[in-house]
């Protein structure tokens, strides 16, 4: 994202052609990924129970490191809100 500064206090964002193009090809690939599974995948998910549960075929490598993922991106949020917590006078 590139800025530009007004009178030295506001400052305004905005995208260029290269941060467009990066989001248009990763919004196109993720709808043909999406494609892809919905119509072409050899193994059709037909009930909720295996959509949700992917079929169990995940190991426990990739299980992993989503939980260890998920953990380590709540502690930010954690300490924002008790930060922002402490900010507020009683």
């Amino acid at each position: 994202m590139n800025g530009t500064e007004g009178n030295g206090s506001h400052v305004t964002k905005f995208f260029s052609w290269l941060d467009f193009l990066v989001f248009g090809i990763m919004l196109c690939l993720s709808a043909l990924i999406g494609v892809y599974f919905a119509f072409f995948a050899k193994k059709k998910q037909n009930t909720t129970a295996e959509y949700l549960m992917g079929g169990k075929t995940m190991g426990i490598f990739p299980i992993s490191l989503s939980l260890i993922a998920r953990y380590v991106e709540t502690i930010p949020s954690y300490s924002i809100l008790t930060y922002s917590m402490e900010e507020i006078p009683s």
